[in-house]
């Protein structure tokens, strides 16, 4: 128990000491993403581009969550099965 509450303060101090610097992070993009939005940022258009760019980052960085979830899953399953055997 003793170190259970230890790694809880190690944690949370760990977590206050890092949110306490400040990274400076840089617009970084894909000319092709960029000179698309830049393209349609004066038409009517531009929100229809926004939008599409937008989901399909959200695309892109959904499919290894669901893939990871997926496995795990499908392993928690399985050890479950094995230790009801």
């Amino acid at each position: 128990m003793k170190k259970y509450i230890q790694a809880v303060f190690f944690s949370l101090f760990l977590a206050v000491s890092l949110s306490l610097f400040s990274v400076d992070a840089n617009a970084q993009g894909c000319v092709m993403c960029r000179a698309q939005v830049g393209e349609n940022k004066d038409n009517d258009h531009a929100k229809k581009v926004g939008t599409s760019l937008n989901t399909g980052i959200l695309y892109l960085v959904s499919i290894p969550y669901i893939l990871v979830g997926t496995v795990g899953f499908l392993w928690y399953r399985q050890n479950k099965k094995n230790q009801a055997a």
